[in-house]
């Protein structure tokens, strides 16, 4: 079943969201900080959204999609757009290849489209291979891309 995230569901929410965060640890230690990977105030803030939503099986959320809305700045370059911007969907290990996390990011492209969104927007690593692949699935399609080179190791 899917339901909104509300604030009692905050402990098991920073569980899944510290599964990723792990991920973004192991891979870029060089970034990353082990730390609170969704401290409470962003959690009630986000909450505000109105697109956060879970995914629960006999009263336990195994699956999380994290959103907000952005609006463009009032730029002359760039066309005035609101953006709903994708911060995290997860989806606990026991659980994935199971298409909890196609539910749960359709249950957010379809409020996005009824509240006239202009596009949904996410960022993913380079390394993380397996959501690169989740997501082309789904039809998004690559934007931009970051480059760097990582100057003293």
């Amino acid at each position: 079943m899917i339901r909104k995230i509300v604030k009692e569901d905050y402990d098991r929410v920073l569980e899944l969201a510290h599964e990723v965060h792990k991920i973004h640890l192991d891979n870029r230690p060089d970034i990353y900080n082990d730390a609170c990977s969704l401290p409470y105030n962003r959690f009630l803030e986000m909450l505000e959204s109105g697109y956060n939503f879970a995914y629960e099986e006999d009263g336990m959320i195994i699956g999380i999609i994290l959103g907000e809305v952005l609006e463009s700045a009032d730029i002359p370059l760039f066309k005035k757009r609101r953006v709903l911007y994708i911060d995290d969907i997860v989806v606990s290990k026991d659980y994935r290849k199971k298409g909890i996390g196609t539910k749960l990011y359709t249950e957010v492209k379809n409020k996005a489209i009824d509240d006239k969104m202009d596009s949904i927007e996410l960022n993913v690593w380079a390394f993380n291979e397996d959501a690169i692949n989740f997501y082309k699935k789904l039809g998004l399609k690559y934007k931009n891309i970051k480059m760097e080179e990582i100057l003293n190791k």
